[in-house]
């Protein structure tokens, strides 16, 4: 079974972040559902943005919940896939996570990623 960490915010930093802000975790990745798909993250962007995110004050995207993963620009590839469009080896990019690997799933063909805050799922390589 493929085994998954996932990097998560867990204080809010007091200027530079450090170790203690951050948890690892854990777990097994589940078996894909009808409609998911899984994707290994080729490229992450540490955007100097991602910092402001890590505080509870308003900005142009909500802040980062305590014990979620970091969000990030990423670039992957379907790596598993039980949804017709989004084939093995297809590309996809978007904010989701700096994260190794996310399950994913779309509930209609050009709507955002359902729920890929509750569903990331990751496996540093």
């Amino acid at each position: 079974m493929l085994q998954n960490r996932r990097f998560l915010l867990i204080r809010r930093p007091s200027g530079l972040p450090v170790a203690e802000d951050f948890e690892l975790v854990t777990e097994v990745v589940a078996p894909l559902s009808e409609g998911q798909f899984l994707v290994s993250n080729q490229y992450a962007s540490l955007d100097p943005a991602i910092r402001g995110w890590m505080d509870d004050a308003p900005s142009y995207l909500p802040p980062i919940k305590l014990g979620d993963p970091v969000r990030a620009p990423t670039i992957g590839t379907v790596i598993q896939s039980r949804h017709a469009d989004f084939p093995v080896g297809k590309w996809i990019s978007g904010m989701i996570m700096n994260v190794g690997y996310l399950m994913a799933a779309f509930t209609e063909k050009k709507q955002a990623l359902h729920d890929i805050l509750a569903s990331c799922l990751v496996v540093m390589k």
